[in-house]
């Protein structure tokens, strides 16, 4: 997939290394409307592509454009996960997390957790699953080779479908409760 380094910009930014606002994309439309959607650029800016290429090196141009937070429109480091870098919460936010996070919220949410997971039994992308039935599925009226159906049954041997399993969660699916 193509990815994007973009520059957006206003009559008072000169420089993409120090002035307005540098991200990466994969959608430019639709993240140049979202900062517009959320003020988080002046209306009337322009956006501009300063990089394609893959992923990873578009994290890298950012990376380069902006090495720590607080350039230029930025509050975050450029790169992937720029916006961790350098963060943590303060002694008071830390303690106010500790104390809430009691006893009786740890049951609550883990029993939530299992009650959500059992209403998803059966029910994963029932659309989905009904747009592949049949004659509408690719794989339709081929076979798969013996060695393929071999090695599939090899890897599968002792384990469980996950979808058997009473705690499963599409969100959790290696790491059941």
């Amino acid at each position: 997939m193509m990815n994007y380094v973009y520059w957006i910009y206003d009559h008072t930014c000169l420089d993409p290394s120090i002035d307005g606002y540098v991200g990466v994309t994969h959608n430019v439309q639709n993240r140049y409307k979202a900062h517009l959607r959320n003020n988080r650029v002046p209306k009337g800016s322009t956006f501009k592509i300063l990089l394609e290429g893959s992923r990873e090196s578009c994290f890298l141009y950012e990376r380069e454009l902006r090495p720590k937070k607080n350039i230029g429109w930025n509050n975050a480091a450029g790169g992937s996960h720029g916006w961790q870098i350098g963060f943590s919460h303060s002694e008071e936010t830390k303690n106010l997390l500790k104390q809430r996070w009691t006893k009786e919220r740890k049951e609550k949410a883990s029993n939530f957790r299992l009650e959500f997971n059992k209403k998803l039994k059966g029910q994963k992308r029932p659309k989905q699953s009904e747009a592949m039935t049949g004659s509408k599925n690719p794989m339709y009226g081929s076979k798969r080779p013996d060695h393929v159906k071999i090695a599939v049954s090899k890897a599968h041997l002792g384990k469980e479908a996950p979808n058997k399993i009473e705690s499963y969660c599409i969100f959790c699916r290696f790491s059941p409760l």
